[in-house]
């Protein structure tokens, strides 16, 4: 049960975040965009780095647990990632900011792919890239670590 003002207080609160963050979206919707096309821009590039990295792994005939967790975590970084910059990107789009529901999924789903998504599945390429050489004794051993 919510303390002090009841269910009504918290509505108007989560009311005036919202309202908040729809006049800032519209005040600085060219800024936003420009932002996300920039994050657009480095998912694909991550994506090119990262099927460049894997084909490396496999020329190199290296055939374990190491390049699939990096294969994996290379798919799914720049969709992460990807997915964040078009989520950005649709805020500004016209009549967005008048739903106050659809501004509040936007800015977590943005948030939610471009920070821990894209953290936890770069962390497995990284990981897996780095455990698939060094145990081919490819990198030195306090590097694989």
């Amino acid at each position: 049960m919510p303390a002090k003002g009841g269910v009504a207080e918290e509505g108007r609160r989560i009311r005036s975040i919202c309202a908040n963050v729809a006049d800032l979206v519209t005040r600085h919707s060219g800024e936003i965009r420009l932002g996300s096309f920039a994050e657009f821009g480095s998912a694909i590039s991550l994506c090119l780095f990262i099927a460049i990295c894997i084909y490396r792994l496999r020329l190199l005939r290296i055939s374990s647990a190491g390049e699939q967790i990096a294969t994996l975590g290379g798919i799914a970084t720049p969709i992460m990632l990807a997915g964040s910059a078009m989520a950005t990107w649709s805020l500004t789009r016209p009549g967005v900011t008048a739903a106050p529901g659809a501004v509040q999924a936007l800015q977590s789903i943005g948030f939610d792919g471009g920070g821990p998504g894209f953290a936890v599945f770069f962390g497995l390429f990284a990981g897996g890239v780095s455990i698939a050489t060094g145990l081919h004794k490819l990198t030195p051993r306090w590097l694989m670590w």
